[in-house]
């Protein structure tokens, strides 16, 4: 195949399911192939774009040059990449098509010692020098710092545009983040990437890194990497740096309604120098304050005023605190939950953290002298837990009640169309499946019908071919015939026995040495038929 390039092991197993599937037939089905290639798990669009790459000839049928066409393209799909014709010589595992792989398991699992062997030799990582470029290029597109890393910051904004839920982008980041330093280095930028498309195209994000994902220059004793099983304690995507303490969320309410929370791509507010000098009642004294200034400003490498969980871990940790209280201390701090904290909610955080190392309890939740002073004008003292007025604008509390009542109605009503909706098309798509099972029952008695037609007809074809045959050999013999008839024919005139009407009558008479009536008219010349013709 020209533009193939399997591995002995994939021709192999491609081969022996092709025989499967098809029961020695040249042709696999429209209804079979997609009922095979949705055991690989693919989203639809994804197998429609196959399909369209492996029907060669356009005809609705797969012949065993497009089914393996297919079976790659799988594969290269399940391995992170796209269903690209020009990608079909990539090295890639054996395609997983659930129930019928698993029915040749010995040769997969073959075709997976042969793999190894493969890639050991080729240093072992599973994102090859291609794909590896293009993660390096997009890499150097975020800005990465002298030290070459990017921030977790920077990466959590990379995360969050897949669209994968934060879930999953925590397990990717935990993953990835090989040395747990909140940051991400070529490598370990790779690694995520290549988990996120792996996760796009349907797969599960693994719970430890598989050793053939892990960067060659992390194998020095890193170990087998497992993801920390709460995916939102995770840095960058989520807010908190460590995995949630079990205790509630201890925000403070909104004072004035209708605030509205932030997004966690929503920004907290900058401290400025001003709110800070009218900071007089806050718990947070100002010698702590600029000593925490001196550390906020070492972790804000890009100055924004802005730091994320992964920008200050290396600080939070030096505490030698559980991280459970971290946790907790950057819920406390976090009040708008954007995953990004100015220098005045830093400082908070490290007063409390201060405070626990020499012994004091941190706090359940916020007091109003403990809301930073920049926060203040969005945030007022209460309680998240017992609904409490705020220090500033009491009566805002009834109007925020009235306007959740009316946005949960708004939901509920939006769950109610939806839920409807899905109704609906679960009922269409009953439907299809049905049509689409009743078609593809057509669609073998019809072949089958065409194979018994083709049979026949070669079958007639075969007793024509023989009739001529025997016609001819007829012909022939009846020739032959016809011309030793007239050789007979022309003998018996030439000794005079035929007169013009017909054999001369005898004019000897009966008896005696005469030829008589009925005797051989040969044997009047001294010889008989037999010598005549030779014989």
């Amino acid at each position: 195949m020209g533009r193939l390039n399997l591995t002995s092991s994939e021709e192999k197993v491609y081969t022996a399911l092709w025989k499967k599937v098809t029961g020695g037939e040249d042709t696999l089905d429209a209804g079979d192939a997609v009922g095979l290639l949705m055991e690989s798990k693919l989203d639809e669009p994804v197998l429609h774009e196959i399909w369209e790459h492996s029907d060669l000839e356009g005809e609705g049928y797969l012949n065993i040059d497009g089914f393996k066409i297919a079976l790659k393209l799988v594969a290269l799909v399940q391995a992170g990449n796209s269903a690209d014709m020009g990608l079909l010589k990539t090295p890639t595992a054996i395609a997983d098509l659930g129930k019928h792989t698993k029915a040749l398991a010995h040769l997969v699992e073959s075709a997976k010692s042969a793999a190894g062997a493969d890639a050991g030799d080729a240093g072992g990582w599973v994102i090859k020098a291609d794909e590896k470029a293009r993660y390096d290029e997009s890499f150097d597109q975020l800005g990465p710092t002298d030290d070459d890393i990017i921030t977790g910051k920077k990466a959590r904004k990379v995360l969050m545009k897949t669209g994968l839920s934060q879930d999953v982008l925590g397990k990717i980041w935990e993953l990835a983040d090989i040395d747990s330093d909140g940051n991400l280095d070529r490598d370990e930028f790779a690694v995520a990437m290549h988990l996120i498309r792996s996760c796009m195209s349907g797969k599960d994000a693994p719970d430890t890194l598989p050793a053939d994902l892990m960067p060659p220059s992390k194998r020095g004793g890193a170990g087998v990497r497992a993801a920390s099983p709460p995916a939102e304690a995770v840095v960058p995507p989520t807010k908190a740096p460590e995995p949630k303490a079990p205790e509630p969320k201890a925000t403070v309410k909104p004072a004035a309604a209708p605030a509205p929370k932030a997004t966690p791509s929503a920004k907290p507010a900058r401290a400025s120098a001003a709110t800070s000098a009218e900071s007089h009642d806050w718990v947070v004294t100002a010698k702590e304050l600029k000593t925490y200034d001196d550390f906020f400003k070492t972790a804000d490498k890009d100055k924004d005023g802005l730091v994320s969980g992964g920008d200050i871990m290396k600080i939070f940790l030096t505490s030698k605190l559980p991280k459970d209280v971290l946790a907790h201390v950057w819920n406390l701090v976090d009040l708008d939950d954007s995953g990004e904290i100015n220098s005045e909610q830093f400082a908070l955080a490290m007063h409390f953290i201060a405070q626990k190392v020499k012994g004091s309890e941190i706090p359940k939740k916020l007091t109003a002298n403990m809301v930073p002073p920049s926060l203040r004008s969005k945030f007022a003292g209460g309680s998240a837990d017992d609904g409490s007025a705020g220090a500033v604008g009491g009566g805002g509390n009834e109007a925020e009640l009235r306007e959740a009542q009316k946005t949960n109605s708004q939901l509920k009503d939006e769950i109610k169309a939806t839920e409807s909706e899905i109704k609906v098309e679960t009922e269409d798509l009953s439907s299809m499946t049905a049509e689409i099972k009743e078609l593809r029952a057509d669609e073998k008695r019809l072949r089958a019908e065409l194979k018994a037609g083709k049979d026949k007809l070669v079958e007639v074809l075969a007793q024509k071919r023989k009739a001529k045959a025997d016609k001819k050999k007829i012909e022939g013999k009846i020739s032959t015939l016809t011309a030793s008839k007239s050789k007979v024919e022309a003998g018996l005139k030439s000794t005079g026995y035929y007169d013009t009407t017909g054999p001369k009558a005898s004019s000897g008479g009966g008896s005696g040495n005469g030829a008589g009536a009925g005797s051989d008219p040969m044997e009047t010349h001294g010889m008989s038929m037999a010598d005549y013709f030779g014989q």
